[in-house]
């Protein structure tokens, strides 16, 4: 059970210690822009909605 624990420690250690920071805050920067849009998206699809539903209902 041990072997196995360790063999799994350093696969991760491995996949984590090839990870380049530089390119990683590039990337994240790149999805948080995204979500960003996605975010304003929701809201301005919730406000058309909105606004929607009280002119219909005069």
């Amino acid at each position: 059970m041990n072997d196995i624990i360790v063999k799994i420690g350093a696969a991760v250690y491995g996949f984590f210690a090839g990870i380049d920071g530089a390119a990683l805050l590039q990337a994240l920067s790149i999805v948080g822009v995204g979500m960003l849009g996605i975010f304003t998206v929701t809201l301005v699809i919730i406000g058309v909605v909105t606004l929607l539903n009280k002119l219909g209902n005069r």
